[in-house]
């Protein structure tokens, strides 16, 4: 009797674990999206919220953080072809070393600001990750074998 009390609280056991659901990650959980700003600027409400990872030419300036499609849009004044970033002023000290560099950032994207004076194309803010991109040149130095030891 006691055997069989044994096996059907088992066998109960077994039914529970195998009908027991999975935990599902929360609803306001964000996954990051890799964009481009070709994406971000062609079609912003897409993204509007949403977490992303992008990576532009980066100019920190009073009145002018902004993380541009190509150094050379930074250079010709076309505001239209970047993001604001919302990095507050000053931009602390670590962040400020990559001014005129292209950098990969990540935080949220806000299609509805558009910087100081309205003049950029979105805004990224609650930046969680900045970090220099190396260029292509640099990468490959790195990725050479070492020549063989004499």
């Amino acid at each position: 009797m006691a055997l069989n009390r044994v096996l059907a609280f088992c066998a109960a056991w077994v039914m529970a674990s195998c009908t027991a659901q999975q935990a599902t990650p929360p609803a306001h959980a964000a996954e990051r999206l890799d964009v481009s700003l070709i994406q971000l600027i062609a079609s912003p409400r897409d993204y509007h919220g949403k977490l992303i990872r992008v990576i532009g030419f980066c100019r920190l300036e009073f009145e002018g953080n902004a993380l541009y499609l190509h150094r050379e849009d930074f250079e010709r004044g076309i505001s239209k072809n970047a993001i604001w970033l919302s990095l507050g002023w000053p931009v602390p000290e670590p962040r400020r070393r990559m001014s005129d560099e292209y950098v990969l950032v990540e935080g949220t994207f806000d299609a509805e600001g558009q910087g100081h004076m309205g003049m950029f194309s979105g805004e990224l803010h609650s930046i969680s990750r900045m970090e220099r991109w190396a260029p292509r040149t640099e990468f490959e130095r790195d990725q050479r074998p070492s020549p063989p030891s004499r």
